[in-house]
């Protein structure tokens, strides 16, 4: 199914994951003014200029992108969650580690940022 809108792919989703992701939403949302959302590759994909973070739920896990940079620069913090190169998976029960996603959020920001000076 292709997707038109993050609110069409919220849609799709079961009430306790929805919630969740509602909140994950939100909170990149509210971190900085200049993000932008839309569907990218299917899921919903925030923007500031160049993508800085997608998101994904699957059966078992959500995944998130944030770009591999990111996932090398906190990988203590993540020790306890499964990632690849460019992937972090949260199990579906989990909450989701806001605090970490904001600072990946800012790290991605400031990455980004100083590529384009």
């Amino acid at each position: 199914m292709k997707l038109n809108s993050v609110l069409e792919y919220l849609e799709t989703l079961d009430s306790k994951t929805k919630n969740k992701i509602i909140t994950l939403r939100n909170t990149i949302l509210n971190f900085d003014s200049r993000i932008t959302e839309t569907i990218s590759y299917n899921m919903p994909a925030y923007k500031i200029n160049k993508a800085i973070l997608y998101y994904f739920v699957y059966k078992n896990h959500i995944g998130i992108y944030p770009h591999g940079e990111a996932i090398n620069y906190f990988k203590e913090e993540l020790k306890n969650y499964k990632c690849s190169k460019g992937a972090i998976q949260i199990p579906i029960d989990d909450e989701i580690p806001l605090e970490l996603i904001v600072k990946i959020l800012d790290f991605n920001i400031k990455t980004l940022e100083n590529k384009e000076l």
